[in-house]
């Protein structure tokens, strides 16, 4: 055989195994996973930190799933989800269709040479979101602990099963992670609730979580979030946004004083889109909750028929 023939197979090869390995394992990579900053740094919320963290490093952690932030695994007494942040990267646009770049050998590496400072801007205002969802947004967000630069403190490593259930050892002190408190997906918690016929219940939710929103204006956010699918839980019948990764003022984009941010009627248009094509029968409770308790405020005009 050619040697030309041989380089052309070899090389089939290697691309094909790498998309399968890659593939199997969700393209998780320890080594792309982002980096702590220096002990003490603007990043250092040590002097926050009242969570027990070492009892729960005890337990080992169970794969849950991906973002484009983060890989989240979930404890063993299924209370609590650790999160390791990874770099977002952006994809790429084909005939309307998305494609994940990451998955081609190098790609990571090479991107990070090419779009260095577009990728530090980014990692900065990951961490910039991820203190604001520590410090101003705890309550609504159940962010328990937040580790972004480096200690000596942790005694323990923090023990992961990755997608194909490989148990993997990370050095606490020196691995970016988060601690949450896990909740029911809200659109599992609102379909549940309808199955028992629990109207009331189900208005119950859907106001705080319309208070969870009017919040996230009240802070000034700049984004407002729309993917209630996956941003969004419940404990019980209480509300919780899960996704802390837009969670930045004008402030913090170096934008402009007085820069338009988000409103109160721009998040209830996002929650109707979501609504319309998931649960589409509760458009009309959301309608009568934001009569009934927002408009008198003065807080959204109406009509939202226009939504």
């Amino acid at each position: 055989m050619k040697l030309r023939y041989k380089i052309l197979i070899g090389s089939v090869s290697f691309f094909t195994l790498n998309l399968i390995c890659k593939g199997l394992n969700g393209n998780f990579d320890a080594d792309d996973l982002v980096k702590p900053s220096k002990s003490g740094s603007a990043w250092d919320t040590s002097s926050e930190k009242a969570f027990d963290i070492q009892s729960l490093l005890k337990q080992k952690f169970h794969y849950l799933g991906k973002g484009h932030q983060a890989f989240a695994f979930t404890s063993e007494d299924g209370k609590y989800v650790l999160k390791l942040f990874k770099p977002h990267y952006p994809h790429l646009e084909f005939w309307g269709e998305s494609f994940n770049f990451t998955y081609i050998p190098f790609s990571k590496w090479l991107y990070k040479v090419v779009a260095k400072e577009a990728f530090a801007k980014r990692i900065k205002e990951d961490f910039i979101s991820y203190v604001n969802a520590y410090t101003s947004f705890k309550d609504e967000s159940l962010v328990e602990y937040l580790h972004l630069a480096e200690t000596s403190d942790l005694k323990l490593p923090l023990q992961l099963f990755d997608k194909i259930n490989v148990l993997r050892n990370f050095d606490s002190n020196t691995t970016c992670f988060l601690i949450q408190k896990k909740v029911e997906p809200l659109q599992v918690t609102l379909k549940n609730l309808l199955k028992e016929d629990k109207i009331t219940e189900v208005r119950c939710v859907l106001e705080k979580l319309l208070h969870l929103l009017e919040r996230r204006v009240e802070l000034g956010f700049y984004k407002p979030t729309h993917k209630f699918h996956a941003n969004f839980g419940c404990i019980g019948l209480e509300p919780y946004q899960l996704d802390i990764g837009n969670l930045l003022t004008p402030k913090d984009l170096g934008l402009a004083e007085g820069t338009q941010t988000i409103d109160l009627t721009t998040s209830v248009k996002k929650l109707k889109i979501w609504l319309g094509d998931h649960i589409p029968s509760l458009n009309a409770e959301v309608d009568e909750i934001v009569r009934n308790e927002f408009t008198p405020q003065g807080q959204l005009p109406p009509p939202l028929e226009s939504f």
